[in-house]
């Protein structure tokens, strides 16, 4: 994920990830769960900040959607989860030509 762009949200606990291998048209997929103890609106201004990524809410769940520096394009979802907050990132890395 931080090759595609997108840094870990700083002490959060990977649940799951998975990577596909790059594709003959050079893509690579990505997805990862994260949860953390901070706050939902912690999580999104981080995010909004490093990533500069378009936020829009749908109670009670944040959505981002964005394209990093490094060619990825990648939609994450922010919610609450009991006492904690889950982070689900999913996105496509293209190999630049």
């Amino acid at each position: 994920m931080e090759q595609a762009g997108v840094p870990i949200y700083p002490g959060a606990v990977e649940a799951g990830s998975a990577v596909t291998p790059t594709s003959p048209k050079g893509e690579t997929r990505f997805s990862t769960q994260l949860s953390t103890a901070d706050s939902v609106d912690k999580v999104v201004a981080f995010y909004k900040e490093k990533l500069k990524f378009e936020a829009s809410k749908k109670e009670p769940m944040w959505q981002l959607v964005g394209r990093t520096p490094q060619g990825a394009d990648v939609l994450m979802f922010v919610s609450p989860d009991g006492s904690q907050t889950k982070i689900a990132i999913r996105g496509v890395l293209y190999k630049k030509p």
